[in-house]
């Protein structure tokens, strides 16, 4: 009964998030109240972006102070994102530039969203490629293929693609604080096959803390073969940024072990770096789960790269 009355809740949460979406996401550019001891970092719809302390706004336009005393003066209807930075990234020659890869650990999405018209590439392992792309500043979907067995599926003369499909929805609550939905269609051996290899995940997630530092929980409902696994899905992942272009990551994720009969929990875990710039993000780390950790007790090397296109 607690798993259908949460399965029951991830869909009203999901479909509440987008009705918060049509409500706001009309309402962005209309002038806010900001504080002017704090240093804004704001992105245009040209792809420019300004660093400075707020000094005043009307109807027209918006004007900030950088830390070399000059006035940047910017129309109210260029602008496309405003982000508070932190003190401690703010100034001097720590003045890191935004984490654009706050949307995914290694795998696991945190409740971060994709601006819209984004788009985010990532590869994992050399042979999983996937692809994001923010329909709103609120919605976005993914899709991701595995080409190694997908080749061999093609050379035997079946077109049965392994990967996944996948929407999100997330809304901003607080500077610090982030809520979301996400839904995920995965196909082990073929998305077009009707066979017991394709699983569905629907689950809320909740992320705590900014675009550098943060800590997500997901939980929800998990499908495998057609049917409702026995025990609920759960992700707890989250980030350290330690400099400019270097983080701490982990990413876990618990679900019912899908290769047994779904009675009992199947952990996998990982945990490692991300080195990365504006654009480009390395990952390396270490995979883990019950099975590996009797052959390799650390794990197997994960190995991932991800670029904002």
């Amino acid at each position: 009964m607690f798993k259908r009355l949460l399965f029951l809740f991830t869909i009203i949460a999901f479909f509440s998030l987008i009705s918060f979406n049509k409500v706001y996401s009309e309402d962005y550019h209309k002038p806010t109240q900001m504080d002017p001891k704090v240093t804004y970092r704001i992105k245009t719809i040209n792809d420019e972006e300004y660093i400075g302390k707020f000094l005043d706004q009307d109807s027209l336009v918006m004007r900030i102070q950088n830390d070399k005393k000059l006035i940047i003066t910017i129309p109210n209807k260029q602008i496309l994102r405003i982000y508070p930075l932190e003190s401690a990234t703010a100034t001097g020659k720590n003045n890191w530039f935004e984490n654009p890869h706050s949307i995914l650990y290694y795998s696991s999405p945190s409740a971060f969203n994709m601006n819209k018209g984004e788009f985010y590439y990532q590869n994992q392992y050399l042979f999983i490629n996937s692809l994001y792309y923010g329909i709103s500043d609120h919605i976005s979907i993914g899709a991701g293929i595995e080409l190694l067995s997908t080749i061999i599926n093609m050379s035997e003369g079946n077109f049965e693609p392994s990967g996944f499909i996948s929407g999100q929805i997330g809304y901003k609550i607080s500077d610090n604080f982030h809520i979301g939905a996400v839904a995920t269609l995965t196909g082990m051996s073929g998305l077009t096959s009707s066979n017991s290899d394709n699983s569905f995940i629907l689950c809320a997630v909740g992320t705590i803390g900014s675009n550098d530092n943060n800590f997500t929980v997901g939980i929800g409902e998990s499908m495998y073969g057609g049917h409702f696994s026995k025990l609920p899905y759960l992700s707890l992942s989250g980030t350290l940024r330690l400099a400019n272009g270097f983080s701490l990551i982990t990413d876990n994720a618990i679900n019912s072990d899908y290769f047994s009969s779904g009675n009992h929990l199947n952990g996998t875990y990982s945990y490692g770096f991300r080195f990365f710039g504006e654009k480009v993000a390395f990952d390396l780390g270490l995979l883990n789960n019950a099975e590996l950790s009797r052959i390799i007790i650390i794990g197997v090397p994960y190995l991932g790269l991800g670029l904002k296109l």
